[in-house]
């Protein structure tokens, strides 16, 4: 007999449950809802819950997986459960909500035509969208872990990198870095020309989300024709580059007078 995995059981569980004891805590008296009323309510509102926390959790270090999403989940259902219990006890006992097994069962025919239209599409829609959200939170990918690094012109526009210089004069760049990570991270950036360390950047201390953005000079007293221009982010205590950028400039003589 093929083994069940137990986490497929408790998907299928917490896809009910999250939203049946909403409908308890809230409704927690036998004349509040109907049986039909809780059934599609508390399926609605456990699609609405699973969906809300996966998109919560895809901003944490942990992403959308299956296992912080059933923990999340499971914690929201034992606080629900004792809500529910709390605010039933405070009922008299002929008027609290009791669920059972046996199956009162209502006759579709004996229905409104619009009625029956309305059950049938809420039964649809919520199994469709309990479908979804049970396929992306088994199979959804931990959110991507990345850092942004460019660098810009001047004027802050990224077609407008210098193409040439001028022996001995600066040039001002815009070197920009975004962590997107999920952790902190400390980088140090270098900037190199032919295989020369002209200048470095750093620590700069970034934690997820955040933005560093300054301006760079870069200069070089010898002419070149064609002269490699290297940016190197290095990230934390490594030791190779995490990310690289180049340019390729041509640097002329300088001119009498300072200008070209």
């Amino acid at each position: 007999m093929a083994a069940v995995y137990p986490g497929t059981l408790a998907v299928i569980c917490l896809l009910y449950f999250p939203g049946y004891t909403v409908i308890c805590a809230f409704f927690p008296g036998k004349d509040d809802l109907g049986r039909m009323e809780r059934l599609l309510l508390s399926l609605a509102f456990s699609v609405i819950i699973v969906s809300l926390t996966g998109f919560l959790l895809n901003f944490t270090p942990w992403g959308v997986r299956l296992l912080p999403c059933l923990i999340s989940i499971s914690t929201f259902i034992i606080a629900m459960s004792l809500l529910a219990i709390y605010r039933r006890h405070k009922l008299p006992p002929q008027d609290q909500y009791a669920p059972f097994l046996e199956l009162e069962i209502r006759s579709l025919p004996q229905l409104p035509v619009l009625d029956k239209i309305m059950v049938s599409v809420i039964v649809m829609g919520v199994l469709v969208a309990t479908v979804s959200c049970l396929y992306c939170i088994a199979f959804s990918k931990p959110g991507e872990r990345y850092t942004e690094f460019y660098i810009l012109g001047e004027n802050g526009l990224a077609d407008s990198y210098p193409r040439e210089l001028e022996a001995g004069k600066e040039e001002k760049l815009i070197a920009g870095i975004v962590n997107h990570e999920q952790r902190k991270i400390t980088y140090h950036m270098t900037v190199r020309m032919q295989n020369i360390v002209k200048s470095t950047e750093g620590p700069i201390i970034l934690k997820h989300g955040e933005k560093w953005k300054e301006t760079v000079k870069i200069s070089t007293n010898y002419p070149h024709e064609k002269l490699k221009v290297e940016f190197l982010l290095f990230r934390d205590q490594e030791s190779k580059p995490y990310r690289t950028l180049h340019l390729w400039v041509t640097v002329h003589k300088k001119t009498v007078g300072g200008g070209r």
